[in-house]
């Protein structure tokens, strides 16, 4: 009898992390499909100036006042520094550049749905958060910005973790994770100025 008991509980466990392997590779070939499909083929705007800048002055600015490189204010630094080390890192032509980068946000993204997954856990069931987080990873804008030139992908990605923490500390205030969770802060703050608020 207990050995039927623990072979149930055995076929449980295997059929929810079946479930969950599912999800992420689901969430992983779409996000590949869609780069491969949909994606820029070039930077351009204000991140091409930083990144330009970035390179070429080692400055982050958008403009220039009597030859003087202006040190810039609208746009928050995480971003434009990622492309930047990616660059550095790199040495490629701009097109592989590129690859590498929504590269980078493809596996990011995919790794938001199990954050997300993980958060939804703490309030459902297993079966619930996997039905919430298939539904979180096909929403368009969370899979098209895998190939886009945006702090969108990165911004979504740490403020899951954000919370993913904040529910770690909750459980477990240990000295390796209140730095962790600072560092994630910090992190959020150089992506958009308006976690403050949130924080």
């Amino acid at each position: 009898m207990k050995k039927k008991i623990n072979q149930i509980f055995d076929n449980i466990i295997d059929r929810q992390n079946y479930l969950l392997v599912s999800l992420i590779v689901v969430s992983l070939l779409i996000r590949i499909l869609t780069v491969y499909f949909i994606k820029d083929t070039h930077i351009e705007y204000e991140w091409n100036i930083l990144l330009n800048n970035l390179i070429e002055h080692k400055s982050y600015s958008l403009r220039s006042f009597n030859g003087e490189f202006v040190p810039s204010v609208l746009m928050p630094p995480l971003y434009a520094f990622f492309l930047y080390f990616i660059h550095t890192i790199s040495f490629l032509k701009e097109i592989y550049f590129l690859y590498l980068v929504f590269f980078i946000q493809i596996v990011l993204s995919t790794y938001s749905v199990y954050l997300f997954y993980q958060i939804n856990k703490n309030f459902f069931s297993n079966k619930f958060s996997i039905i919430n987080s298939f539904i979180f990873s096909i929403i368009p804008l969370n899979i098209y910005t895998c190939g886009q030139i945006t702090s969108a992908n990165i911004q979504l990605f740490l403020s899951l973790l954000f919370l993913k923490l904040v529910f770690t500390l909750i459980k477990n205030k240990t000295q390796k994770n209140i730095i962790f969770f600072s560092i994630v802060c910090g992190l959020l703050i150089l992506c958009r100025g308006e976690f403050t608020i949130i924080f």
